[in-house]
């Protein structure tokens, strides 16, 4: 399973590769997909199998960007909105 940060990688890389003017699911379109997807999860398996803690690293770099998301950037985002009176009254009317 791959972590949802990856789609955005894996759309650039499925844009290049892929083909858009023929069905999304016909063998041009899916190799460039399986072969990319397949490449990370090699890639990723190896890395874990040379590190030994590599699931606290893991777990590590998560928090640091789990924290900001999760708490800090919603109150930012709050303020700047509440500071635009014009923003905040198109939303308070909904």
């Amino acid at each position: 399973m791959e972590p949802v940060e990856l789609q955005p990688t894996h759309e650039v890389l499925e844009s290049k590769f892929a083909n858009a003017k023929i069905a999304q699911f016909s063998i041009r379109n899916v190799v460039p997909r399986l072969v990319s997807r397949s490449l990370f999860v090699v890639i990723a398996t190896t890395v874990a199998a040379m590190f030994p803690f590599f699931g606290d690293i893991n777990a590590l770099i998560g928090a640091f960007g789990c924290i900001p998301l999760d708490f800090i950037l919603p109150m930012v985002f709050y303020n700047a909105m509440i500071l635009d009176a014009n923003t905040y009254s198109l939303f308070a009317n909904i």
